[in-house]
């Protein structure tokens, strides 16, 4: 069962979830194991959206999930309060819907089970979806640091354009309007 977190004011919110979800079944047709992926589904997001006709962007940056049971955190970039470096790099989608700019990130669903592998377990109440307008939450922090973007990049170039292209217009074509 996907979880989403979304905030209800916002309008075209289920069309953002439909699109995110379509988006995360090509990508899974098309690869086997996406964790570690965000690179990608941030990237593929920020395709899609666009040529969709909205506002969008690819973000890069620092990712901080908080533990399950401790006031501490994992941390994708940059630590905070003593927390543990997981990774060097976050990347997301943020989408402009009016004068709003919506987070959305569904490549939690996958660094979940990865770091209970580990041996770090996240809140229970960090979804595996996440869509919202607030960069900070309880269980996030998000911060974008634009000299991070050319890890993300380098992380893309492993990727062929033509896969990438392939999900990107699959996407686009189930909800064009003609």
């Amino acid at each position: 069962v996907l979880k989403l977190f979304i905030m209800k004011n916002i309008c075209n919110y289920s069309q953002i979830e439909e699109i995110v979800n379509h988006t995360m079944n090509e990508l899974q047709n098309q690869f086997y194991h996406l964790h570690g992926t965000c690179y990608l589904i941030g990237h593929c997001l920020n395709m899609i959206f666009n040529d969709l006709g909205y506002t969008s962007q690819k973000v890069t940056g620092h990712l901080h999930l908080k533990r399950h049971n401790i006031e501490k955190y994992l941390s994708y970039g940059t630590k905070i309060n003593k927390s543990i470096s997981i990774g060097y790099f976050h990347t997301w989608c943020e989408v402009l819907i009016g004068d709003q700019s919506i987070l959305i990130d569904p490549s939690l669903r996958f660094n979940k089970p990865f770091l209970k592998l580990m041996g770090y377990k996240v809140s229970k109440l960090l979804p595996g979806t996440l869509i919202t307008t607030s960069k900070n939450g309880y269980h996030w922090i998000y911060k974008k640091d634009t000299d991070l973007e050319k890890l993300s990049k380098t992380e893309l170039k492993r990727i062929s354009e033509s896969q990438i292209n392939k999900i990107v217009s699959t996407v686009v074509r189930q909800f064009r309007i003609t």
